[in-house]
């Protein structure tokens, strides 16, 4: 499946839909933005060792059976033995994905949940 932007969001926009502050918060542990991987449709962070995650706008334009495909394709959460949880989600017309380094689903769900709640 091939995702292109119609328009891209601003890194601002970007960072304020998941800030390093509310992602260590949630996960609680310190956690800084990987300035030198996240561009203008992802954000990565980084904690302590391996600790981190990664959140991306796919699109802000999804609608219809198109906007169905991309939350349900294969490769929308990470693979079991990645060591990762994740998925792809939706807020309105905007599909993005959040994926974490852990085995806890309510981290990953409350970042979902912080990531819509600044969305709107």
């Amino acid at each position: 499946m091939l995702l292109f932007w119609s328009r891209l969001p601003s890194p601002q926009y970007l960072r304020r839909a998941l800030t390093a502050e509310q992602f260590s918060q949630i996960m609680g542990y310190e956690a800084s933005t990987i300035k030198t991987s996240s561009n203008e449709t992802s954000c990565f962070y980084q904690g302590a060792e391996h600790a981190g995650g990664q959140f991306m706008i796919l699109t802000e334009t999804a609608s219809g059976p198109g906007a169905d495909a991309m939350l349900n394709h294969r490769g929308s959460s990470p693979p079991p033995e990645s060591g990762l949880i994740g998925g792809t989600y939706r807020q309105g017309s905007i599909i993005f994905s959040v994926s974490i380094r852990s085995t806890d689903p309510a981290k990953l769900q409350a970042l979902v949940e912080e990531v819509k709640r600044n969305l709107k």
